[in-house]
């Protein structure tokens, strides 16, 4: 082994699968992050009716994958009837998203 390597790591699946259902606080540091990008987006998001800045949203659900674990997934969303268009003319969420977060390290 090289300086630094743990050696066999063993993972127990009980608690992978709580970690990416949410549990054990990663929950909240999801919705936390998903909050951030709503918020950036709206202050970004191009407003002529404001109807596309006000369907902005956050979406939660669990997703089951085949392994038969389970993911806590958050995501923003608009809902308005013409973001689709708003979205491909501005680009309103993917900038959102890619945005400095300044949390501990995570997209500076």
């Amino acid at each position: 082994m090289g300086a630094g390597d743990l050696g066999p790591v063993r993972l127990n699946r009980n608690t992978m699968n709580l970690l990416l259902s949410g549990g054990l606080g990663i929950d909240a540091v999801l919705r936390e992050d998903a909050q951030k990008v709503l918020d950036k987006a709206r202050a970004i998001a191009p407003v002529d009716s404001g109807e596309y800045r006000d369907s902005l949203h956050i979406e939660s659900f669990i997703r089951r994958e085949r392994s038969g674990t389970t993911r806590k997934i958050y995501r923003v969303v608009a809902s308005a009837p013409h973001s689709r268009l708003v979205e491909f003319q501005a680009s309103t969420l993917a900038k959102a998203a890619n945005a400095p977060m300044g949390r501990r390290g995570r997209r500076r």
